[in-house]
This record gives structure tokens, sequence and C-alpha cells, in this order.
């Protein structure tokens, strides 16, 4: 419908009138495969289905879903209810189809060839690296919901032309006699090339695929890398972000900087409060240590 500018107007009211028979009731018609009439069926658009089918190759169809739904907008931003995936059944669908389809290239092996060929010319190989016993205790340490630790995530340590990401966490049932905290465990690892939302959406979902229960992980912790935050936004939507007390400083001091244009005095007066500061040996400690 248009206004009288000849504009398309987003939404419509659209009421029947009866004129020359009784009123009757009417529904919208459902799938032809449907078991349930009474569900009324909306085509999904192949954008939104082409949307799917690749997401599913790279993680598992339950996040396909989420990623497509959140990219696709709220109700009132949405163009069409056709935009949005109907399910995550139909998620899972288009990872089968997508399985299918490989399933029937002529020549398997050098299909395999080619594109390891031309992912590795786009983003190098990548090595993922744990052991066994580690996904356990990372799933037994900081998936529960009464008692857990943050799962670190220490990006990027440079070897050569390779970056290693490592992953830590703290073991609840060891506390060290000298500084009564728990002790700090290496965690699963991951080595890359480059530094791609993509590298680190494969370590996230090689995480869920070694052990499903990672997907209630609590809480991680992360510096500033925008890819490596998106990968951990993606596959653990539900779980609490955080960065690291090193950064939290660093962005608190660049805010007082750049943004209030704070003086040298205030950035000394407002750090040790956030932050806590030592005196001799004694150490007073910061809003940041009520947390």
């Amino acid at each position: 419908m248009k206004d009288r500018q000849a504009r398309y107007m987003r939404y419509a009211v659209v009421q029947y009138f009866f004129k020359d028979s009784p009123e009757i009731p009417l529904f919208l018609t459902s799938h032809d495969n449907s078991k349930v009439d009474s569900k009324v069926f909306y085509p999904t658009t192949k954008s939104t289905l082409q949307s799917l089918k690749d997401l599913s190759k790279e993680m598992n169809p339950s996040n396909a879903y989420d990623v497509v739904h959140r990219g696709s907008g709220d109700i009132m931003s949405v163009r069409s209810i056709s935009e949005k995936p109907r399910d995550k059944k139909q998620a899972y669908y288009s990872r089968s189809s997508v399985s299918s389809t490989s399933s029937f290239q002529k020549d398997e092996m050098f299909e395999l060839h080619n594109k390891l060929r031309d992912h590795q010319e786009e983003t190098g190989p990548r090595a993922f690296l744990a052991l066994e016993d580690q996904l356990d205790n990372v799933v037994r340490f900081c998936t529960s919901s009464s008692r857990f630790s943050v799962l670190g995530v220490d990006a990027t340590f440079k070897l050569g032309n390779v970056f290693l990401t490592k992953t830590t966490f703290r073991n609840l049932m060891l506390r060290s006699r000298q500084t009564g905290k728990y002790s700090m465990f290496l965690g699963p690892a991951i080595m890359h090339m480059s530094r791609k939302t993509e590298d680190y959406l494969m370590f996230t979902q090689a995480l869920i695929r070694r052990r499903r229960a990672l997907i209630d992980l609590k809480a991680y912790g992360t510096d500033n890398e925008d890819a490596l935050r998106n990968a951990f936004r993606i596959t653990f939507a539900n779980s609490i972000g955080l960065l690291c007390r090193i950064h939290k400083k660093e962005n608190i001091e660049h805010h007082l900087h750049s943004t209030m244009k704070g003086s040298p005095y205030a950035k000394r007066e407002i750090m040790p409060d956030v932050f806590g500061h030592k005196e001799g040996s004694t150490l007073h400690m910061g809003l940041y240590d009520s947390v």
C-alpha cells in the first residue's frame, strides 16, 4: 500500500467485508506437508536460507540460526517475517542439505584438496591443541552455576609466522597456601596463521564439538581484540564476556585522557580509587576488587 505521496507504507491493516454472503472466518494456509493445519506457513527468503547454509558449514546449526536471526534485525526493523529463519530445525535441514550435496561429488579427494588449498591461501592452516583431561577440567570448573572459574583467553603469542592463542582456568580443588588463590591451569589452545574471526570461530566450535557441555560456559575473559571477542560472542551467546584487569585499566586511562580530557592530577586520583594502591607493605583495595 502507498500513502498520498506514493510512498510504500511499512504496515497495513486489512479488513474483509462480506457484501452478498454471510460472514465466514478466514484462515491463512498452512504448508502442504504440515501435520498441523492450524500452523501458518511463511516461506523464508532465498537470501536467509543461503545465509543459514553458508554459516552451517562453519558452525553448528543452532549457532548458525542465532547469528542469522540476530542479523535480520528486530521486529520493528525487519521488512518481512520471511526474512527471519523459521526455527532451528530449518538450520539443521540446511546443514544436512549441505552435507548431502557434498557427498555426491565426482572426485571427493580432488574436491577436498581444492578446498584445503583455497582455505589455506585465505587464512592459513590451523591446529586445535587439547588434552582430554584439559577439556574435562574446563567443563568441571567453568560450567557450574554455583561455583565456576572464568575461562581466560590469552590471544596471540607470535611464534615466528604462527600465532598461539591459549586458555587458562583456575582449578577450584587446589588452593595455594602462600597466596590463598586457586591454582591456574593451562587449557586448550589453537595455533593459527592469521587473526580473523574465522580463526577463532574454528577454536570455539572445536571446543563445543569435543565437549558439548561447554555450551554452558559461564564466563570468559579476553583482551580488546574484536575478532576474538566476536567469535566468543557468537559461540557462547549466553556467557558473560569480561575484560582482564590490565585492559580495563588501559580503557579507563584512555577514556580519561581522550574523551573526558582529564588532567594528570584527576588520573592520579581516580585510578587508585578504582584499582587500589599500595602503601609500603599495605595493599588498599579498590572498586575493582569488590566485584
